[in-house]
């Protein structure tokens, strides 16, 4: 549910259908949970721990591109 419903959000942001998604989890994260965002819909690219998703993030954040969006 909380997946599909930030997939909707983004998807009203970007103004088209978002399909592609790099997923980040906590560390104690299992398949089981990880799979539910194959249930929302999302093709998923990547699965990375949060960690590394905050320092891409913190990398990236002077890229203003409007088809990447970091939601958390």
């Amino acid at each position: 549910m909380i997946l599909l419903r930030m997939k909707e959000n983004v998807e009203s942001y970007l103004g088209h259908k978002a399909s592609d998604a790099v997923i980040s989890v906590s560390a104690t994260f299992n398949r089981t949970q990880i799979q539910a965002s194959i249930i929302a819909g999302l093709n998923v690219l990547a699965v990375i721990k949060e960690p590394c998703a905050a320092g891409i993030t913190y990398g990236r954040r002077k890229r203003h591109c409007r088809s990447e969006i970091t939601y958390y």
